[in-house]
């Protein structure tokens, strides 16, 4: 093992050391205390740990003569030596809220990239009506379109068709995006 990583693990081990003692300090025998199932997120590191760190996340912990004290969560550990009955459902908790976030986190970024596809499509749409026109205006008495302007509508069109059966939205964006581009280069427009 490097001599680095031996100094870090003693400076952990330290560290909680230190965090026991502050623990045992602010609550006596941390043993009788309990975890009654409240937790709260203060939004910022505004609140302050038994042991004295500035917290996010607080457990409310209550003693038998009913008197209450604030572990975070990084102190979890700490207090399962003493109660891991308690320490197990602070986790449990912990696990169980951050899960949510995580959940709530990804519903907004999937609602954020949803309206970016329909803003991109919002604007596709109008680019590829006039597209569709202007390729009917350069159609023969017959019917039939010119070589090039064949494959350039039919490029347009496959693409325009692809794009439903993208799973990842960014791609769908850059897709509209491109196509829009496209089709505004083949009729002339800027």
């Amino acid at each position: 093992m490097k001599l680095d990583t031996m100094e870090r693990i003693a400076e952990e081990k330290e560290q909680s050391l230190h965090h026991v003692q502050a623990l045992i300090n602010a609550l006596g025998d941390p043993s009788k205390w309990e975890y009654r199932d409240e937790m709260n997120d203060t939004g910022s590191m505004n609140s302050r740990c038994a042991c004295g760190h500035s917290i996010r996340y607080e457990f409310i912990i209550y003693s038998p003569e009913g008197k209450t004290a604030i572990l975070g969560s990084t102190c979890i550990e700490n207090f399962s030596q003493f109660n891991p009955e308690s320490a197990a459902r602070m986790k449990k908790d912990y696990e169980s809220f951050m899960e949510k976030v995580k959940a709530e986190l990804k519903a907004q970024k999937e609602k954020l990239a949803s309206d970016e596809v329909e803003k991109a499509k919002s604007e596709f749409e109008p680019v590829y009506a006039e597209f569709k026109k202007y390729i009917d205006a350069k159609r023969s008495p017959n019917g039939y379109l010119p070589y090039d302007v064949y494959h350039t509508y039919n490029y347009a069109f496959y693409e325009h068709n692809k794009i439903k059966n993208f799973k990842r939205k960014i791609t769908m964006v850059k897709k509209y995006k491109e196509l829009t581009e496209y089709c505004k280069r083949a009729m002339g427009v800027n």
